[in-house]
């Protein structure tokens, strides 16, 4: 299996620098949020095509051969091994990591609302609303992934990256583009609004549209926990810095990786979030010790109105 791991990262690594390539006049201003871009772009290479084909061979080599999502303007490959990986860190992993090591983040990155709850199929509902494009957002995929599968089975996520002329260029993540999760405590939606490239992906609902607008303020990361809890990015993007998809599963695995210690003690704050509004279920994750961390960080955070929240 080493072997075979090691001929993916090759071939990730070996994926051409215009991977994702974006005319600079589409570059913008770095900040720690992104706004949705104000009209569709697209540059389209022979390359990029080249370079997903390799990483769908080589996905498919280590065994996990389920479909793959090709989206209109993402670079993305077979669903796994991400959605495989998060469900088999074990939770003394994220009781070793506890709450985030650098707690500005999330205090700066973390509001609880003060709305209407947010429901769907009568659960709490988490709604994610990101772009594929951008940095910040992700870096928090990696965050979401995380802690939705601990709640229930998350399927459907794809390999994508960043910009390459954006700030932390070419950032290794996920996309959740069609991804699903089944779960008895939570409901997730997930809506990629913009690709790899700024085009137009998922539409947002009218709904959606008034509490991305009114709390997220249009701009993303953006996970709305149940009405209850707004959250953004909780870490520096640069940790993953020059990792693939790959190295970065691997490290999740070493809670003393600094990778490991900003996603999945992020990954705490979230699962606490969530935990607070499905009553404490499952009762191992909310009761675990990296939680409970957590969730003392958590309530440390400070309010925010939240009216334009709607129940669907």
């Amino acid at each position: 299996m080493n072997d075979i791991e090691d001929r993916l990262r090759q071939l990730l690594t070996q994926a051409p620098p215009e991977l994702g390539a974006i005319d600079p006049e589409t570059l913008l201003a770095p900040r720690a949020t992104q706004r949705r871009s104000a009209r569709p772009r697209l540059v389209a290479t022979a390359a990029s095509v080249a370079a997903v084909a390799g990483v769908a061979v080589a996905l498919a080599t280590l065994g996990h051969s389920g479909p793959v999502n090709r989206q209109p303007g993402n670079q993305a490959g077979s669903e796994h091994p991400p959605a495989g990986t998060f469900a088999h860190i074990p939770e003394s992993v994220y009781d070793a990591v506890g709450a985030p090591a650098a707690p500005g983040h999330v205090a700066v990155a973390v509001s609880k609302l003060e709305g209407p709850a947010l429901t769907a199929d009568g659960r709490p509902e988490v709604l994610h609303v990101g772009a594929d494009w951008a940095p910040y957002d992700a870096a928090e995929r990696w965050v979401l992934a995380a802690a939705l599968s601990r709640f229930g089975t998350l399927s459907g996520l794809a390999l994508t990256a960043s910009k390459s002329d954006d700030v932390d260029p070419n950032t290794a993540t996920l996309s959740f583009h069609g991804a699903r999760l089944a779960s008895d405590q939570v409901s997730a939606v997930f809506k990629d609004i913009e690709g790899t490239d700024m085009k137009p992906l998922d539409r947002l609902t009218t709904a959606e549209e008034q509490i991305f607008a009114g709390v997220a303020r249009n701009s993303f990361p953006f996970i709305d926990v149940a009405g209850r809890y707004k959250i953004g990015t909780q870490f520096d993007p640069a940790v993953l810095k020059g990792l693939d998809q790959a190295q970065i599963a691997d490290a999740l695995t070493d809670p003393t990786s600094p990778v490991a210690k900003a996603v999945l003690g992020a990954a705490n704050v979230l699962t606490a979030a969530i935990c607070d509004v499905t009553g404490g279920q499952p009762a191992d994750v909310c009761g675990s010790t990296g939680v409970a961390a957590a969730k003392r960080l958590l309530d440390t955070v400070p309010g925010q109105p939240a009216n334009t929240n709607a129940t669907n």
